[in-house]
């Protein structure tokens, strides 16, 4: 006889096949970089596999053919919490190199208008000097 989910266990798998999927593609993302740290790409492949393991869980789950919904919880919760604080240190670091960008271009764009005599050597460093200590 086939069980129907509903209410709660039904909204239980949906979250869980959103977070699973939202790490999946976080982390096919993050392995398109090429600056992953050697001891940071194991760490990643396990989350990939848990990731991929608890979507396979839930839709078997989904389909009765896995009937421990334990099971299926605790991977979902496991995958979704690291995931979300990989998403977390992910976009940390994203905003780092950003800002360090930023702060280049703004050199850049002073140090012209100082060549060009737009302002003087003293604005030149007091400006300088204030973009360097915003970082």
């Amino acid at each position: 006889m086939q069980k129907s989910h509903k209410g709660l266990d039904l909204a239980g798998i949906i979250i869980i096949y959103l977070g699973s999927i939202t790490v999946i593609i976080n982390l096919m993302g993050i392995f398109d970089n090429n600056n992953i740290d050697d001891g940071l790409i194991y760490f990643l492949f396990f989350l990939f596999i848990i990731s991929q393991l608890s979507l396979i869980v839930t839709f078997l789950y989904h389909v009765n053919v896995v009937k421990n919904y334990k099971i299926v919880g605790i991977l979902g919760i496991f995958s979704s919490v690291l995931g979300g604080i990989l998403v977390l240190v992910g976009n940390h670091e994203s905003n780092v190199e950003s800002n360090s960008s930023y702060m280049e271009i703004q050199l850049i764009e002073l140090k012209s208008l100082h060549d060009k005599g737009i302002i003087t050597k003293n604005e030149y460093e007091m400006k300088r000097k204030m973009i360097i200590e915003k970082s």
